[in-house]
C-alpha cells in the first residue's frame, strides 16, 4: 500500500481494486498538478476515466486551500466511473508545478505516468495511441511520448481536427495572419527555453517502432501534453527549487533527453483549454519563465560559458520580440521587454553562484519578486 506523503488529517486516499492489466500490455497512472481548477479538473478526470485504454491509477496533487471540497466533488460526480480505478487525492506539499509533478511521480505505481495539465482533454483513443508508442519500443530506447495538441475539444463534433503549430495552422495562411507567422518562424518567436545541450543528436530509432507506430521527434514537451517512463522521470525529477512558476517541463524533457528519445505520438489527440489561474500579471509569469531558465542551466548545463552566450543571445531576442509584441498590443508599460530584460540582469549573478547557493536564493527571491509585481 501506497504511504501517504502527508499528514492524515490533510490527506485522503482511497483505495480501490486495481483494474486487470494484459500481460503484454504497459499499465499508465494519471498523475494531476492541480490548482483551483475545479470544473477543468473534473473534465479533464472524466475524459480520462472514458478513454478506450483507461488508467489503472489516478493521482491528483492539489494546491488549493479548499482541496478537500474539490477531492468530495470529484468523488461525488465521478463515482460511477472511478469503480475499477485505484485513485488518491492528496494536498501538496507546496504550490508549485514542479514539486505536485514530483508528488505524482513518488505516489505513481504504473509503468507510464500520464502528467497532463488539469486542463488537457483527452480525445477517446489518446491513451491508446500513447501506450502503442511505448509498448512497441521494447527496448526502452523512450522515455517520454507527448501528445499531439489539437484545436478541437473532445466534446465538440464534425469540426475540422487542425494540429496547434502543425501543418494546417497559420503557418499556411495568406494575408496578414500568414506574414505574421511567417516572421514568428523567422525569428524564432516560439524558442523561450535554450537545451542545455546545444550539440546533442537525434537518438535513432529502429524500424520496428518508426514503421509500427505513427512519431515525431521533438526537443520538448510541454507539461499539458507531457508522458514520461515512470522510472527514468522519477530517477531524474522535476527541479523543485521552482516555486509556481517556471519551465519545468522543458527542464525535465532536455535531461531526460540524456537518457532517451522525447517523441509525439501523431495519432493521440488533446485539446488543451489553456485556463488562466489569474494570480499574477503577464509580466511576473513572463519575468519568472526567463528567469528560471537562467537558474535551471546554472544548475544542469555542462558547459556554463556556452550557456551564457546562448542566454545572452536568446534574452536578446526575446527583447526585440518583446518590444514588437508589447506595442502592437498597445501594452505601453511593455510588460514582455521588460521581462527579458529583468531575467538578462541577472544571469551574470547566477552563473557566479553554486548550486547549493542558486537552490537557496531562487525560491526566496522568486517569492518576494511575486509579491512586489502581483
Amino acid at each position: 500500500m501506497i504511504k501517504c506523503v502527508e499528514p492524515l488529517a490533510r490527506c485522503h486516499v482511497l483505495r480501490l481494486p486495481p483494474q486487470t492489466t494484459m500481460r503484454n500490455e504497459l499499465s499508465w497512472t494519471l498523475g494531476i498538478a492541480t490548482y483551483n481548477r475545479r470544473v477543468d479538473l473534473l473534465d479533464c478526470l472524466r475524459l480520462a476515466l472514458l478513454q478506450t485504454r483507461p488508467p489503472e491509477q489516478i493521482v491528483i496533487v492539489d494546491a488549493s486551500a479548499d482541496w478537500e471540497v474539490t477531492r468530495e466533488e470529484v468523488r461525488r460526480s465521478l463515482a460511477p466511473i472511478l469503480d475499477g480505478v485505484d485513485w488518491m487525492y492528496v494536498a501538496a506539499l507546496k504550490p508549485s508545478a514542479a514539486v505536485q509533478r514530483n508528488q505524482c511521480l513518488d505516489l505513481a505505481t504504473c509503468d507510464v505516468v500520464f502528467l497532463i495539465d488539469d486542463d488537457s482533454m483527452m480525445f477517446a483513443d489518446c491513451a491508446a495511441e500513447i501506450m502503442k508508442v511505448y509498448e512497441a519500443d521494447v527496448d526502452q530506447l523512450i522515455c517520454g511520448v507527448s501528445a499531439l495538441e489539437v484545436r478541437s475539444h473532445p466534446d465538440d463534433h464534425g469540426g475540422p481536427l487542425l494540429a496547434v503549430g502543425g501543418a494546417s495552422s497559420d503557418s499556411d495562411a495568406v494575408g496578414p495572419r500568414g506574414f505574421i507567422a511567417w516572421v514568428r518562424r523567422v525569428a524564432h518567436a516560439e524558442e523561450v527555453f535554450v537545451p542545455y545541450d546545444s550539440d546533442a543528436p537525434m537518438r535513432a530509432l529502429p524500424d520496428s517502432i518508426t514503421s509500427t507506430v505513427r512519431i515525431g521527434r521533438r526537443l520538448f514537451m510541454a507539461g499539458m501534453t507531457m508522458t514520461v517512463r515512470r522510472e527514468p522521470a522519477r530517477a531524474t525529477r522535476f527541479e523543485d527549487c521552482l516555486i509556481d512558476r517556471g519551465p519545468e517541463d522543458s527542464d525535465i524533457s532536455c535531461r531526460l533527453a540524456r537518457i532517451g528519445a522525447i517523441v509525439t505520438a501523431l495519432d493521440a489527440r488533446l485539446h488543451h483549454r489553456g485556463s488562466v489561474s489569474g494570480r499574477y500579471s503577464p509580466y511576473s509569469r513572463v519575468a519568472l519563465d526567463y528567469l528560471a531558465g537562467v537558474v535551471l542551466h546554472r544548475l544542469h548545463s555542462a558547459d556554463l560559458a556556452k550557456s551564457r552566450r546562448r542566454l545572452i543571445a536568446m534574452l536578446r531576442r526575446r527583447t526585440w520580440i518583446g518590444l514588437l509584441k508589447d506595442l502592437s498590443r498597445r501594452q505601453w508599460r511593455l510588460p514582455n521587454t521588460r521581462a527579458a530584460i529583468f531575467a538578462w540582469s541577472h544571469l551574470s549573478r547566477v552563473m557566479s553562484m553554486s548550486k547549493e547557493q542558486v537552490r537557496e536564493w531562487y525560491p526566496k527571491y522568486a517569492r518576494q519578486f511575486l509579491g512586489r509585481s502581483g
